[in-house]
């Protein structure tokens, strides 16, 4: 039983210090406002556990593997249905968080809200763990969430939701990710080109200002890249649990592995980007045209400002190749910019010293929405 001077101190301590949190697809990162880096840094997957909802394989279509291989259901489990893909379980066991395409769950209109229920749940597990990790009072804490392209109105709901109303939180407040990676960047225009889970988007920044209207993405993301990977290493007989195989990913550097091969399949094919879709383009081709497409008088500055960040942006070698082949598709499309790389701290980062430094000084902000308990 807390003490009542021990219940005023946390509430003045939440209170008075902010909390950030990154709650991505495969990452979470949470810690406090004003800090260099977050005090927690574990994968999503460590919370997972198998729920009691069931998904539809035939609804399954974002961010699969274009190789209808992909598509074949896989024995991944003695213990469990054989006949399940891997892709299946991973999905009914929150392996990782936020798929997109809510249609994928089976029966939705009756277990819609059982798939609500048990995602409340788990969120509600995993934002206490990390309270607890941090020594922080829930009760009465303000936190900024970083939001990205894929967190739809029902997923930010259900966060707020849980925090709010479960947790008792007194406030959240939404920030647009790419705009804090350009704050950790140090400037205020660029163009973001986030590696992430379920697909990779390239998001234009103007003045500290997300140009939604002009961003797009391509399926071609993590998932893809993980999900091909398994295939190839069961093609040869081998298995390998969820973070064995995004280990191997993260560290393949080698064209003897699986995971490489599975990567530059993904990210870069030899394809006609005029022959496919908006949302299978490849990368490199997305965020040329994606520059391309912007106003005349923008175009320039943010080409030469490229922040590559997400899950797959910590591979050195993709990064490279990535701008590489940027560099060339301009170059060869005759476009009258220049591409340029920046880097920057992270989007948590920037969201510390924004949320710490910035927004104080401002009265009001047009990029964030703060949610009250009351």
């Amino acid at each position: 039983m807390l003490s009542d001077e021990k219940k005023r101190r946390l509430a003045d301590q939440t209170k008075d210090k902010p909390l950030i949190l990154k709650l991505g697809s495969r990452s979470i990162e949470f810690g406090i406002c004003g800090d260099a880096k977050p005090l927690v840094h574990i994968s999503s997957s460590e919370f997972s556990q198998l729920q009691s909802f069931k998904v539809d394989p035939g609804q399954i279509f974002w961010g699969h593997s274009i190789n209808s291989k992909d598509v074949e259901h896989l024995n991944k489990s003695g213990e469990l249905s054989p006949n399940k893909s891997s892709l299946e379980l991973d999905l009914e066991s929150f392996k990782f968080l936020f798929y997109p395409d809510l249609l994928a769950y089976r029966d939705s209109e009756n277990l819609l809200n059982s798939l609500e229920y048990r995602l409340r749940n788990h969120l509600f597990d995993i934002f206490e763990a990390l309270f607890k990790k941090i020594t922080f009072n829930a009760v009465n804490a303000k936190i900024f969430i970083l939001e990205d392209l894929f967190h739809n109105e029902w997923y930010k709901k259900t966060m707020s939701d849980v925090l709010l109303s479960q947790l008792q939180a007194r406030s959240v407040v939404f920030l647009p990710n790419s705009v804090m990676c350009i704050v950790g960047a140090g400037i205020q225009n660029g163009l973001i080109v986030d590696c992430g889970w379920s697909a990779i988007s390239v998001e234009p920044v103007y003045e500290n200002r997300l140009l939604t209207n002009y961003s797009a993405f391509t399926r071609r993301g993590g998932m893809m890249i993980h999900y091909k990977t398994v295939t190839k290493l069961q093609e040869n007989g081998v298995k390998k649990d969820f973070d064995e195989v995004e280990k191997l990913i993260v560290e393949c550097n080698d064209s003897s592995i699986p995971a490489y091969d599975a990567v530059n399949e993904c990210l870069f094919p030899e394809i006609d980007s005029a022959d496919t879709d908006m949302d299978e383009q490849k990368p490199a081709s997305l965020v040329v045209n994606t520059i391309a497409g912007l106003p005349v008088d923008i175009r320039k500055e943010l080409a030469g400002h490229i922040i590559i960040t997400g899950g797959l942006g910590r591979i050195d070698w993709l990064r490279q190749k990535l701008i590489q082949e940027i560099s060339c598709l301009v170059k060869r499309e005759g476009f009258k910019f220049t591409t340029g790389q920046n880097h920057s701290l992270g989007s948590w980062q920037g969201a510390s010293l924004f949320a710490s430094t910035i927004l104080p000084r401002q009265k009001s902000n047009g990029i964030i929405q703060e949610l009250r308990r009351d």
